[in-house]
């Protein structure tokens, strides 16, 4: 596969980064309006673990602290807008970004459509394009894995009809994105290590789509290369914190690589994990990246070279069964590399490749798996 001739690199959303202080809303307050106000956008854990933050809020911030893991649809389109709003800020993980991304849809165009009407016709959104400068989107991450922070989609789920969906258009990008990685300090092992596999997902995904340019792959080697090299050393000292810093950073590097080619294969396989195995999203679409590796690599060796040489050299490794090298990664993250610890059986893996073979991602892979193909990468994953 060649190089790109022309490509274009386009990401809106100001990056505010900074490792030794706390977020401080009162800057918000400064600039607040009485005549409108601001909505809130947190989950409950946010609410209790930080709520020095929320402690002392003018009258017309208005908090929703119900945002749940992996957002149903219904949950979003009942979100209450507050009267005269023109801000959302959104403080928490990936469910709560693409939460505070759904809602600003809705109050970008006036609430006047159904949630599901903005998902399948983009073009509604659009209507907001000369009144979008009225309205002001911040996204706080307070782990990081997802990037949503910086991409112009979100996804949410329909439990009711096991379906995973995705809203998204330009109006979306934030305006700002405000990254602090003290704000991960508190997080639990197997949520950092799960994070740190969607990060580390996003930018090998990133770096084997065929949408990729010179630009992206120098975020998507620098974000695996900070991933392979820090996360097994920041799962063994949760609280180092110069190891949060540069998960934070490998986690912006991804985001501004994928908000440009968008997710592949990995994730396509990762939605019936989570949707029929109830499977934590970091660990479902990382769980098949050494298989799908190979995949890649036999197509275009010169192109994953790289890739390759980064996990030979962290892991001690001259190895060319990328596979073998990667199960040997998650083994140093403490993550399990089989799904059969998820009871995930063989007469489950028909039915998940069925629903993993979406032509729309997994043909945007340099090698375009087939049906078939990945319910080999289902089985040598079980």
């Amino acid at each position: 596969m060649k190089t790109q001739s022309v490509f274009q690199h386009h990401l809106p959303v100001k990056i505010h980064f900074a490792t030794e202080t706390l977020l401080d809303l009162t800057p918000f307050y400064s600039d607040n309006d009485p005549n409108f106000s601001t909505l809130l956008v947190i989950s409950k854990s946010v609410s209790k673990i930080f709520k020095q933050l929320f402690a002392k809020l003018p009258d017309n911030f208005i908090i929703y602290s119900e945002v749940k893991k992996n957002p149903d649809c219904r949950d979003i389109a009942d979100m209450a807008i507050p009267t005269n709003c023109n801000r959302i800020i959104g403080i928490g993980g990936g469910s709560v970004m693409d939460s505070a991304k759904a809602c600003f849809a809705r109050l970008i165009t006036h609430d006047k459509y159904l949630l599901r009407d903005l998902i399948n016709r983009p073009e509604l959104i659009a209507t907001a394009s000369n009144t979008r400068q009225n309205f002001q989107l911040h996204l706080v991450p307070t782990t990081f894995g997802t990037s949503s922070e910086l991409t112009c989609w979100g996804t949410v789920w329909d439990w009711q009809k096991s379906e995973k969906l995705s809203i998204g258009h330009p109006l979306l990008y934030a305006d700002q994105a405000l990254i602090y990685p003290r704000l991960s300090d508190t997080l639990p092992e197997q949520i950092t290590a799960y994070t740190g596999l969607d990060t580390l997902s996003h930018a090998m995904e990133s770096y084997w789509n065929r949408a990729s340019t010179p630009i992206s792959r120098i975020h998507c080697l620098e974000s695996i290369k900070y991933c392979v090299d820090t996360l097994p050393h920041l799962i063994k000292e949760l609280g180092k914190q110069k190891y949060r810093d540069k998960i934070a950073i490998a986690s912006i590097l991804a985001g501004m690589a994928f908000s440009q080619t968008k997710t592949s294969t990995a994730h396509a396989l990762s939605y019936p994990l989570t949707l029929q195995h109830n499977i934590p999203h970091g660990f479902a679409c990382s769980i098949t990246l050494g298989e799908l590796f190979q995949y890649n690599y036999n197509t275009a060796p010169d192109i994953m070279a790289p890739v390759l040489k980064i996990f030979q050299e962290s892991m001690g490794s001259n190895s060319t069964d990328f596979s073998e090298i990667f199960r040997e990664f998650l083994a140093t993250c403490n993550v399990t590399a089989n799904l059969r610890d998820y009871w995930v059986t063989k007469e489950n893996i028909p039915k998940l490749a069925k629903a993993a073979f979406l032509p729309k991602q997994t043909g945007s892979m340099l090698y375009q798996v087939t049906e078939k193909e990945i319910a080999e990468i289902f089985t040598a994953v079980l």
